[in-house]
C-alpha cells in the first residue's frame, strides 16, 4: 500500500509541477505579447511623428522661399511652380497628420499637431525680412515644441 501512496503522491505532484509551470508559462508568454504590442505600436508613433515633422519642415522650407520670390519679383512661372509645390506639400503634411490620428489617442499630442500643421501658414503674411525671419523662428519654436512631447512620450 505505502508503494501505491508515494506513486499517487509522485504523479499528482508531477501534474501540480506541470499545471504550475503552464501557469507560468502562460502569464510569461502574455507580458512579453504585452511588451511587444507596446514596443511595436512606439516604433509606429515614432514613425508617423517624424514623417509628419519631415512634412513640416519642407512645407515650411518652401513657404518661406515662396515669400522671398514674391519679394524679389521672380518670374511668375517660378512663383507659380512654387505655389503648387506648397499645395502639395501642405497635402503630404496633412496625411502624415492623419497617420498620426490612426496611431495615437493622445489628445495633447494631436492639439499640438495640429497647431504645428498651421504654423508655416504665419509666413505668408510677413510684411518685410525682419518679420519673415522673427514669424520663421516662431514657427521653428512650434515645430520644436511638438518634437519635445513626442520625444518625452515615446520615451
Amino acid at each position: 500500500m505505502g508503494n501505491v501512496t508515494a506513486s499517487i503522491i509522485a504523479v499528482l505532484g508531477t501534474l501540480l509541477g506541470s499545471c504550475i509551470t503552464h501557469v507560468f508559462q502562460q502569464r510569461s508568454a502574455a507580458r512579453a505579447d504585452r511588451v511587444n504590442h507596446q514596443d511595436q505600436r512606439r516604433q509606429e508613433q515614432l514613425s508617423a511623428s517624424s514623417a509628419f515633422i519631415g512634412a513640416l519642415m519642407e512645407y515650411r522650407r518652401n513657404l518661406y522661399f515662396r515669400w522671398r520670390l514674391k519679394q524679389n519679383q521672380a518670374p511668375t512661372e517660378q512663383q507659380a511652380r512654387e505655389r503648387a509645390d506648397s499645395y502639395r506639400l501642405r497635402s503630404a503634411a496633412e496625411q502624415t497628420m492623419v497617420r498620426m490620428h490612426l496611431v495615437t489617442q493622445d489628445a495633447t499630442l494631436i492639439g499640438l499637431a495640429e497647431r504645428a500643421l498651421n504654423a508655416p501658414d504665419l509666413l505668408r503674411h510677413a510684411v518685410d525680412i525682419t518679420d519673415l525671419v522673427a514669424r520663421r523662428d516662431e514657427v521653428e519654436r512650434i515645430h520644436n515644441e511638438f518634437i519635445n512631447v513626442v520625444a518625452r512620450r515615446l520615451r
